[in-house]
């Protein structure tokens, strides 16, 4: 009997034993579950995740990994190119254009950095030297709608988009690129690839690419980062601005306090002069060959209405306004001229009946 016992006590002994070595095992196998799902959850790496503080914002309800895994690159992967893209919304003359037809229109080439928000700042990213029609030649020929409040939507052909600020779109900087160092973007692959918006200093997801529709708008529009959080910003901290060619100049007039002058043109800009109601600038160019004039600045250094003229004859411009900036842009014929833009001079002699010139 007592033997019986005994070996019903070690059968116990044993199976407590197992049982804890069991219960031990499963808890380890439980731990390493839930450890690597943290650490997959919240790796650093350029292919599906995003920084815990994306843009300065929180986490957003747990959705910032619906974002990442969406798309890693900040725009969508099976977007396809598009024959053509629309301009339309809020603007006079629609416009409905090929990308082929893009190539003959004025180009700017910048050196600037496409870096995807994923992974923040050690987060994937290529610096090319990008060509492109800088934006504001296309939103000009649109003609937008004067009003107080746009943004300027970018759609693309697998429903993706972004927008921007009119202010932003209207920069010199801001282009529609066509090239990635002298190669056409839609032979380049990978990262980088396709013709998209380039917009300096920002992060990736307002790069949008394979645009079908540029919308102008009157109110805050939310695009799939935007929607779920992220900035409609999208500035990049720490960024400097890049040089352009043709370059982008500065000029300072005073009235009485100093004011930025900007000028992006293929002429050469020998002098500038500001004698309170009028800029003045003396420029050149191959005799012949075309010349374009994109120049801004603020509405208090320069009342509207404006005239402008090229050797003393009137030319016809468009006029864009967005933020507290006036944006002007006309064409010419080069040879040695004198570019001179009125403004108070048309107000007091001209009155408020003139109409404005009108983009040719």
């Amino acid at each position: 009997m007592t033997y019986v016992i005994f070996l019903r006590l070690e059968e116990v002994a044993m199976f407590r034993k197992k049982s804890l070595v069991l219960g031990m095992l499963l808890i380890s196998i439980v731990v390493l579950i839930v450890y690597a799902n943290v650490k997959y959850w919240t790796k650093e790496t350029v292919d599906d995740t995003a920084p815990s503080e994306p843009v300065g914002i929180k986490e957003h309800e747990g959705k910032t990994e619906v974002l990442t895994r969406y798309e890693t690159e900040n725009y969508s992967k099976s977007a396809e190119a598009p024959e053509w893209f629309v301009i339309e919304g809020l603007v006079e003359n629609p416009v409905n254009l090929t990308y082929s037809e893009l190539k003959n229109f004025p180009m700017l080439s910048e050196v600037t950095m496409l870096h995807c928000i994923g992974s923040g700042e050690g987060g994937m990213s290529v610096t090319y030297n990008w060509t492109g029609v800088p934006l504001f030649y296309l939103l000009n020929m649109a003609e937008i709608v004067p009003g107080n409040y746009r943004e300027v939507v970018f759609n693309a052909t697998d429903g993706f988009s972004s927008s921007v600020l009119l202010t932003t779109a209207m920069d010199p900087t801001s282009i529609l690129a066509l090239e990635a160092n002298g190669t056409d973007l839609e032979q380049v692959s990978g990262f980088g690839s396709g013709y998209r918006v380039v917009f300096p200093c920002k992060w990736g997801y307002k790069w949008v690419k394979w645009i079908e529709k540029i919308t102008v708008v009157d109110y805050d529009y939310k695009g799939y980062y935007e929607q779920y959080g992220f900035s409609d910003e999208a500035t990049k901290p720490n960024c400097t601005m890049p040089s352009t060619n043709p370059s982008l100049r500065t000029f300072n007039a005073t009235n009485p306090q100093e004011y930025a002058v900007q000028v992006l043109s293929n002429s050469s800009i020998e002098s500038f002069s500001y004698e309170f109601d009028k800029m003045i600038f003396n420029v050149t160019g191959t005799e012949g060959s075309s010349g374009y004039f994109y120049v801004t600045f603020p509405k208090e250094l320069l009342a509207s209405p404006y005239l402008v003229y090229v050797d003393e004859n009137i030319v016809n411009y468009s006029q864009t306004e967005a933020g507290d900036n006036v944006y002007l842009y006309f064409t010419y014929t080069h040879s040695g001229h004198k570019i001179e833009i009125d403004g108070t001079l048309l107000l007091e002699s001209q009155g408020s009946g003139s109409r404005r010139p009108v983009f040719k």
